[in-house]
């Protein structure tokens, strides 16, 4: 494994939180169909994975930018670039979630727990402000769940692995509970695809963090009701973070 508990990481670098966000798109990529099938709220078009992932593929790091030439203003930039690529109502929550995540980072090469904690909050104040009537168990849900977590995470550990653990937990239980927030869930069966896809993301950064890899196994097995064999494979090849800046205190 990457970092632990026993090995943690109390620093992060700007590239390399995208790093890490940029492997849960891969993540949500190989199950992208999976997700679009659940699709049933707002609109039954069975595009919410689809639109996440299109409006995810502008979360790169610029190709005029290398590990030795990074800017404080880079989680910023990339976060203008996925507003402006947003697809579909799922998407504009999620740019708005990044641009939050941005502005509650701030301009730094390096981050802490504290950071990112705020990242999360203002992540969703932004996300619920970007919907003229917000509706519990959906993204939203999941989106502020993490958010609150993260506060009482942060009041016991510095350690951004410790955090990340966290948050994809609760993030798996909000999931779960779409169907009791949504009658429109439980009657097809289903969890929220936004939801869902937002656990993906989160997952697939959490993997890439600690060095693991199950193309999303652990995710959608269980989620509405079907067992991952019956969704489309697609192999995902992650880049296992190295960090050799991170300061560890």
């Amino acid at each position: 494994m990457f970092r632990s508990s026993e090995n943690p990481l109390y620093t992060i670098e700007n590239h390399d939180i995208l790093e890490i966000l940029i492997n849960g798109r891969k993540l949500l990529e190989a199950n992208v169909d999976a997700v679009n099938a659940l699709n049933v709220f707002p609109v039954p078009d069975g595009d919410t994975g689809t639109n996440m992932l299109l409006t995810m593929k502008a979360l790169d790091i610029p190709s005029n930018k290398s590990d030795e030439n990074m800017d404080s203003d880079l989680i910023s930039e990339v976060a203008r670039n996925v507003l402006m690529g947003a697809r579909g109502n799922s998407g504009v929550i999620l740019a708005q979630f990044f641009q939050g995540f941005a502005k509650g980072l701030g301009n730094k090469l390096v981050y802490d727990c504290e950071d990112l904690v705020r990242g999360f909050r203002h992540g969703s104040t932004a996300a619920y402000t970007a919907v003229g009537n917000p509706v519990e168990g959906t993204i939203l849900t999941v989106i502020r769940e993490i958010s609150e977590i993260a506060d009482e995470t942060s009041n016991t550990t510095k350690n951004i692995v410790d955090l990340w653990e966290s948050i994809t937990e609760v993030a798996g239980q909000s999931v779960d509970r779409t169907p009791a927030l949504l009658p429109v869930l439980a009657e097809a069966g289903v969890v929220d695809a936004g939801g869902l896809g937002f656990l993906l993301l989160l997952e697939g950064a959490r993997q890439s963090l600690i060095g693991e890899n199950d193309e999303g196994i652990s995710v959608m097995e269980g989620r509405s009701g079907i067992g991952p064999s019956t969704y489309s494979t697609v192999t995902v090849s992650y880049t296992h973070l190295t960090l050799p800046k991170i300061l560890i205190v």
